[in-house]
């Protein structure tokens, strides 16, 4: 009967999963750390972007605060459709790496525009099809990542400590929002101080962080 009341949990591959060999504190503390660090790229790319679309790829003021306010609004509508793809089609943690390749490709195509001087207009000129096609393409792809991170992660890391613990439930979801909240305090302090004072340079900053290059 005791065997029977016990939790029966699934791997990545559909398999039962081994009780003490999967999950547990460290795999939930995994999560705590990704969305930290998720949370910093989304809350830059938000902070920085304005100045980004107005000196870099020259829009107007008025167009650049709606494409960021756009931007913003859709990443977090996304995690509607984030959530309910993980639960209704695929495991959490295949809808978690789904998500998290597509925000990398979109990191990827913004820090490649960044970078290189064809992908960005010259002059006082607006961007061209192709340029707005790169920038629009990585922009929501970002969008649609951050929107599936953040509506499979949480699950996903509650899943590895399981309901019986109630303790460590509440302690997981404490520490996520903690995560969140540091992750954000690091992007719109720590990461914009650098990039106002030091500039971003560094290629490997570029890459790592997906911040494009804005000299202000």
């Amino acid at each position: 009967m005791q065997n029977e009341m016990e939790e029966m949990f699934e791997d990545w591959r559909g398999e039962t999963a081994i009780s003490g060999k999967h999950g547990g504190i460290k795999a939930a503390s995994i999560a705590c750390v990704v969305e930290m660090m998720e949370n910093m790229v989304f809350l830059s790319y938000s902070t920085n972007f304005m100045m980004y679309f107005m000196k870099s790829m020259h829009y107007p003021s008025a167009k650049a605060a709606n494409m960021v306010t756009n931007f913003i609004g859709t990443s977090f509508l996304l995690t509607i459709f984030g959530g309910f793809v993980a639960d209704s089609f695929l495991t959490r943690s295949a809808a978690f790496i789904l998500f998290c390749s597509i925000e990398l490709l979109g990191l990827i195509l913004l820090t490649l525009q960044a970078h290189y001087p064809k992908l960005q207009p010259h002059g006082d000129k607006t961007p061209s099809i192709l340029q707005a096609t790169v920038l629009f393409t990585g922009l929501y792809a970002v969008a649609t990542g951050v929107g599936g991170v953040k509506g499979s992660l949480p699950a996903h890391g509650g899943d590895q400590i399981g309901s019986r613990n109630q303790r460590l439930i509440s302690g997981f979801f404490n520490w996520y929002f903690f995560s969140v909240c540091f992750g954000g305090f690091l992007a719109v302090t720590f990461m914009v101080w650098i990039e106002e004072n030091k500039g971003w340079s560094s290629s490997a900053l570029h890459f790592r962080y997906g911040i494009p290059n804005v000299s202000v």
